[in-house]
């Protein structure tokens, strides 16, 4: 099978790398069948040829139940780094019992390369813009929900985007597995594809440089939402969870931010006035060149006004799928 055709198998597949491979980045869905880890050929150098006989005898029946517990006797596909050592034992072992088993050729490295090669494609965005809090997340969560193509950046790669984005926990995605997750997505849709505008750096993750321009140039959304409901939902989504966090966080932003304001947030924040700590820091935000593009950038705009409305457009104007297609 060439990498061109995963996107239209519907079946299991199968890495056959080893651990550390396979953790680093991995084609999104698919399930880790470590075949030289768990055969163990370390050994098989200090084995005379009778032992290796029943070695491979035991092993092939330890990975046989492996195998059938993973797949059944549905069609799978198997893939190995490029296509030549994994694969060949795996299908030299059980192409008889497994003849459905399909190996990608050229493995893992074929898929990389055809995700390397795929920034340049012109994909169908539609960026969502707002100033912080504007509910962008909640926005593409609820048409997600009715069917619509989202690229959700913030679910994909564990942030949020910002000096915070890491307040709901650590993200443990790796900059590979986050382009393939990516890929991924965006070449399952035909129809209109709905993005968050971000920053091109999400932690310590970023967008390749040919996508994130086209999420910047895509045309727009602008979700107009007032000062009082933005504060009330970031105050929901960011406070009362971990406070030495957010105070981590307002040392990352102090050359950015004037004294003043900065000794006035961390005392809203010593006292809990959460909203008043959010409201100094939405100062910040909002004139930031970063955050306030969005607002700034007429030229592109499909349509600006606010929750409810955008959804009304959204509906009214863009085609949508089954809910739960993507």
């Amino acid at each position: 099978m060439k990498e061109a055709d995963l996107k239209k198998f519907s079946g299991k597949i199968i890495d056959l790398r080893p651990q550390k491979a396979f953790s680093n980045g991995h084609i999104p869905g698919a399930l880790h069948f470590p075949l030289y880890e768990w055969v163990e050929f370390d050994s098989w150098d200090q084995l005379s040829g009778e032992e290796k006989t029943e070695f491979l005898q035991s092993k092939y029946t330890f990975v046989e139940e492996k195998l059938i517990s993973m797949v059944g006797s549905d069609p799978f596909v198997f893939y190995c780094q490029k296509g030549t050592k994994e694969s060949k034992l795996f299908k030299n072992w059980f192409r008889p019992e497994f003849p459905d088993g399909i190996v990608l050729k050229g493995g893992y490295s074929n898929y990389r390369k055809a995700i390397n090669d795929s920034w340049n494609t012109k994909y169908p965005l539609i960026s969502l813009a707002g100033l912080t809090g504007s509910g962008k997340t909640e926005f593409l969560q609820i048409i997600k929900s009715e069917g619509f193509q989202v690229l959700d950046l913030e679910q994909i790669s564990g942030h949020k985007g910002s000096a915070f984005g890491q307040i709901d926990g650590e993200s443990c995605v790796s900059q590979e597995q986050f382009e393939n997750e990516l890929y991924h997505r965006l070449g399952r849709n035909s129809n209109p594809v709905f993005v968050e505008i971000k920053g091109r750096y999400l932690g310590q993750l970023y967008l390749p440089i040919h996508l994130y321009r086209q999420v910047m140039d895509a045309p727009r959304i602008f979700l107009d939402t007032p000062k009082i409901k933005r504060v009330e939902r970031l105050v929901e989504v960011y406070c009362n969870k971990n406070d030495t966090y957010l105070l981590n966080g307002l040392e990352n932003l102090k050359s950015r931010i004037e004294g003043e304001v900065l000794e006035g947030a961390k005392m809203a924040l010593f006292r809990k006035d959460y909203s008043s700590f959010i409201e100094m820091l939405l100062d910040y935000y909002d004139s930031s060149q970063d955050y306030s593009e969005g607002k700034s950038e007429l030229g592109n705009r499909l349509f600006s006004g606010g929750f409810n409305a955008c959804l009304c457009f959204v509906r009214g104007n863009f085609r949508n799928e089954k809910p739960g297609k993507n």
